[in-house]
């Protein structure tokens, strides 16, 4: 299971990262005022076996890594 968090606020709990990615991104998308300190900091998912969190940027590394990310967008929306 993973757990998104969005300044520090659970998401949620989803049982693939590429699903706790989706609701990062478009929680990420829907704010009209975002600093990068919350992303840098306030951002992560959390793999529940694993003491340290995947923060925002390697989050997005991965996604690209797996192919959900692409130029910025999710692959289903390009």
């Amino acid at each position: 299971m993973y757990e998104a968090v969005f300044a520090l606020e659970s998401l949620g709990r989803f049982l693939h990262f590429e699903e706790a990615f989706k609701a990062l991104y478009y929680k990420i998308k829907s704010e009209s005022n975002l600093s990068l300190q919350v992303l840098e900091t306030a951002t992560w998912i959390k793999e529940e076996s694993s003491e340290l969190p995947i923060m925002f940027y390697d989050a997005r590394d991965l996604a690209c890594k797996l192919g959900l990310l692409k130029y910025g967008k999710l692959v289903e929306e390009s």
